[in-house]
């Protein structure tokens, strides 16, 4: 069913603002009840577009401070200013957040340092000198790290500040790499970064979901994905979503239409006024027109994509998308005598 249709128009709906009770009607789908009365709350805010006046967040904002009395603005100024140390080593000895201490600081009129100069301002000068040394005379960071009792982010900095750093590749040209550092790339390439233990125990906990939980969970995570509009469309689709804007005004089109009881997949677009189903199959998994086993070139292509299958797990979904998911969707719109139209 290549297309030659007249494309439906669009009321400039922003689908950004659709309810949440809406956006899963539309979905088929009994979100609602599975979320917690905050989340609900959070993306009607959203959704709705409702935005809190500068007043109330001023008046929220002082609420929320956190009281810090003259002596303990003292020590903070007097750890920060004559004892050198960073905002965090101020916050974590005070029992402070960094986000408090920097209030402090700038209600002072005092200049926040950069991590640079508070990281080198934690060595003291003699040490810093050794340091600066050691490096130049061929150790790296984190032997002089480990040498002078201080964390490499703090040593790094600190010879920056002081010297060049060398680069990775002319520290290692010429030089083979440790053994155990060899099995370590090795052991993470081979994709076993997580324990057995731990693969097993997924394995087992997904075999225990019914087709029903599994099919919950991808719903929930694609209409998170819509509601927070993070959901990835291909250039193609954008481009004829934009020409059905373009060309049309007075009808609503969705995006991703799924109905029940009609048509239970994701529509790529859905125009309510002509009650028409469109389906964009520009990716190459579609195989470039239906799929038909008495057509000699689709059995061709067809033992092409077998034999890279055997290798490739990519051209085993393609063929399972071309040879059984499209030939279901098209079965499933005539059997409802649906308005339908697919796009190679």
């Amino acid at each position: 069913m290549t297309a030659s249709f007249k494309i439906a128009s669009h009321n400039s709906l922003d689908e950004s603002r659709l309810t949440l009770e809406r956006e899963v009607m539309l979905c088929g789908e009994l979100y609602m009840a599975k979320i917690s009365k905050e989340a609900r709350q959070k993306i009607s805010r959203k959704l709705k577009g409702i935005k809190r006046s500068e007043e109330t967040r001023r008046k929220m904002s002082e609420a929320q401070r956190t009281k810090v009395d003259e002596e303990l603005q003292k020590q903070v100024v007097s750890k920060y200013v004559n004892e050198k140390k960073t905002v965090e080593k101020c916050a974590k000895e005070l029992n402070l957040s960094a986000k408090v201490v920097r209030r402090v600081l700038k209600e002072h009129g005092i200049e926040i340092r950069s991590n640079s100069e508070s990281h080198t301002l934690e060595i003291p000068e003699e040490i810093g000198k050794r340091i600066v040394e050691m490096y130049e005379g061929g150790s790296t960071v984190t032997q002089c790290s480990k040498k002078f009792g201080y964390t490499n982010t703090v040593t790094y900095y600190y010879i920056r500040s002081h010297t060049k750093i060398r680069s990775t590749a002319s520290y290692q040209k010429g030089k083979k790499r440790p053994n155990e550092v060899i099995e370590k790339i090795s052991k993470s390439k081979m994709g076993h970064p997580v324990s057995k233990k731990v693969r097993d125990n997924m394995r087992t906990m997904n075999s225990r979901l019914s087709p029903e939980q599994i099919k919950m969970r991808v719903t929930k995570a694609f209409l998170t994905k819509k509601l927070n509009g993070t959901v990835n469309y291909s250039k193609p689709e954008e481009d004829l979503y934009r020409q059905l804007l373009k060309e049309n005004v007075n009808k609503t089109i969705y995006r991703q239409y799924k109905d029940k009881k009609r048509y239970p997949y994701y529509c790529d677009f859905y125009i309510v006024e002509d009650d028409l189903f469109i389906e964009l199959n520009a990716h190459w998994t579609h195989g470039g027109k239906p799929y038909d086993e008495n057509d000699e070139e689709c059995r061709e292509k067809l033992r092409k994509w077998q034999e890279l299958a055997k290798t490739s797990k990519f051209y085993q979904t393609a063929i399972e998308v071309w040879t059984i998911r499209d030939p279901e969707k098209l079965a499933c719109a005539k059997r409802n005598r649906l308005n339908y139209k697919v796009i190679y």
